[in-house]
């Protein structure tokens, strides 16, 4: 029985991981609109796959009662529940957390803060902090950088007080203990502007 959840699970979560995972890079790399609703929507499947409350109380009760037979087995148990467990929040909450998550990655992806008279990438800006030994250009480098903050500090307050609501309905006292073990983890974003385009 654990073993054929796990088989269908995975039979049904490896493509659209991977095709979560495409879409989420070239969101990271483009920025488009088009690449960013991509984004949602495959996001919104992935919160689909991991709703289902019957499979998430038999993964419950098989990863609190150690119900598997092998460690390996006992692992993949441990991190279904905790995957399911992670979308097991009130809809709207969950919903509202993915859209902003997405919102919050495309900030991201597209900000562009202006550094010596013309808009400049965040690659730009690293590599002059690595290179550069003007102490002056360094700080107003550093500084642009930090300018994404203004841009979204309200999806992230947002972002907070729906992940410890989640959390707390889960059991936590907020999403900061849930997530010493990965428990709610999986409502984090996936992109984070690390490979964001580097053009203007």
């Amino acid at each position: 029985m654990i073993e054929d959840i796990i088989e269908s699970h995975i039979e049904k979560a490896r493509p659209l991981g991977k095709s979560h995972a495409e879409a989420s890079w070239r969101f990271a790399t483009t920025g488009r609109p088009e690449d960013q609703a991509e984004v949602a929507r495959l996001s919104a499947e992935e919160v689909r796959l991991h709703r289902d409350r019957v499979t998430f109380e038999r993964l419950r009760e098989w990863d609190r009662g150690g119900a598997a037979r092998d460690p390996l087995t006992a692992r993949q148990v441990r991190l279904l529940h905790h995957a399911f467990a992670a979308n097991q929040g009130p809809e709207e909450a969950i919903q509202r957390l993915v859209q902003l998550s997405v919102e919050v990655a495309g900030i991201y992806n597209n900000f562009r803060p202006s550094f010596e008279g013309k808009p400049a990438s965040d690659n730009t800006l690293e590599q002059v902090l690595a290179e550069s030994t003007d102490s002056d250009r360094c700080r107003a480098a550093w500084e642009a950088r930090k300018l994404i903050g203004r841009e979204v500090a309200d999806r992230i307050r947002e972002l907070a007080r729906l992940r410890n609501r989640i959390a707390h309905d889960l059991g936590f006292p907020d999403h900061h203990t849930g997530t010493r073990g990965s428990l709610i983890d999986a409502a984090r974003p996936r992109s984070t502007g690390t490979g964001r385009r580097d053009s203007a």
